[in-house]
């Protein structure tokens, strides 16, 4: 048997080595109930440090949290509806709900004008826009290819800055209906900066993309 929401396993009468499953239980349940992630990763295989977690963005095991406990053991565990964290690098809390996790505002007045990232996200080689915020800030650090993850909020804006002393390209997925049909591409311009914003489509999987802006520089 198990505990409905961590999936923890519970002692059973007669059972022989107790004391392995109630520690296991203990590190699971200390690890889980510091209800913060460090970020997002790719897939278990990637490396952490101990007492940090994180929300898993690849295919296999996407949205459960990841983590490595006090043992040097890494662990999985599957997201319930209703979680709800708070992620220290974006500033903002998230909440697991029909699949996947969203970014939330709590609290009334200025607590719902969406956070502004106190430093831009480096990218390079690829980069999945998930469903936890409505702002991103991008700093192309490498040729990089876009992909969009499950996505319920209707609109995303998002900033893209050139490398400072380079210049990359930025590949899109092809469920965009871009204006005109004009796909937006990066400025072959060092330091520049471009604002482009998607819009969802009900009923759909595809995005409307528009090209807000092009060629900024300090």
């Amino acid at each position: 048997m198990k505990t409905q929401n961590f999936n923890i396993d519970l002692m059973t009468p007669n059972q022989i080595n107790k004391d392995v499953i109630f520690n296991e239980a203990l590190i699971t349940i200390d690890a889980l109930l510091k209800h913060t992630i460090n970020g997002f990763v790719e897939s278990k295989n990637e490396n952490i440090d101990v007492g940090k977690k994180y929300i898993i963005t690849g295919e296999e095991d996407k949205n459960h949290i990841y983590y490595m406990s006090s043992i040097q053991e890494k662990h999985t565990t599957p997201p319930q509806n209703g979680m709800l964290l708070f992620s220290i690098p974006n500033n903002n809390f998230l909440l697991y709900e029909n699949d996947g996790w969203r970014e939330i505002q709590i609290g009334g007045g200025n607590n719902n004008i969406p956070n502004i990232d106190q430093n831009f996200t480096s990218i390079n080689e690829s980069f999945e826009i998930l469903n936890n915020k409505s702002n991103f800030y991008l700093y192309l650090n490498g040729d990089t290819a876009i992909s969009l993850g499950q996505i319920n909020i209707p609109e995303i804006t998002i900033l893209i800055k050139q490398c400072y002393n380079a210049s990359y390209t930025l590949t899109w997925p092809h469920n965009i209906l871009w204006e005109n049909q004009t796909t937006h591409v990066m400025v072959d311009v060092h330091n520049t900066m471009e604002v482009v914003k998607l819009f969802k489509l009900p009923e759909t999987d595809h995005f409307l993309g528009k090209i807000v802006s092009k060629n900024h520089k300090f």
